[in-house]
């Protein structure tokens, strides 16, 4: 009979991905309520938008390759679940009064989401 810590992925890595979730999310809103004037600032946010966008979906593609289909599919769900409600709560009461927050996500998530792939590259199981 196989353990039940063989389904369960790394707590670290989880956190991880789902901080990574939870900042592609923000820097997606920034982008959807985008009305500056700066071009350059657009577009850097669309790319970072999309460029995480695809690197978390292609983080659980090739996690599930290389590692376990279980453990990605974890990701996957509590992911979503947390960015389901409270990942969103979360951001929506932090940027309710001021709607200039929701910039202040966005814009640290063009430095942090590089800094967060790092470590969740990083933090693969040996």
């Amino acid at each position: 009979m196989e353990s039940f810590m063989e389904f369960v992925p790394p707590l670290s890595t989880l956190i991880l991905y789902v901080t990574f979730s939870v900042l592609v999310f923000a820097v997606q809103q920034s982008i959807k309520e985008f009305n500056g004037a700066s071009e350059l600032a657009h577009w850097w946010l669309l790319l970072t938008g999309f460029g995480g966008l695809f690197f978390k979906y292609g983080y659980i593609i090739y996690y599930g390759f290389v590692f376990s289909w279980q453990h990605a599919a974890i990701f996957w769900i509590v992911g979503g679940l947390f960015l389901a409600f409270p990942g969103t709560t979360i951001l929506a009461v932090l940027t309710s009064k001021n709607r200039e927050k929701i910039f202040l996500f966005g814009y640290s998530g063009i430095v942090t989401l590089p800094l967060l792939g790092y470590f969740m590259v990083t933090s693969f199981p040996n």
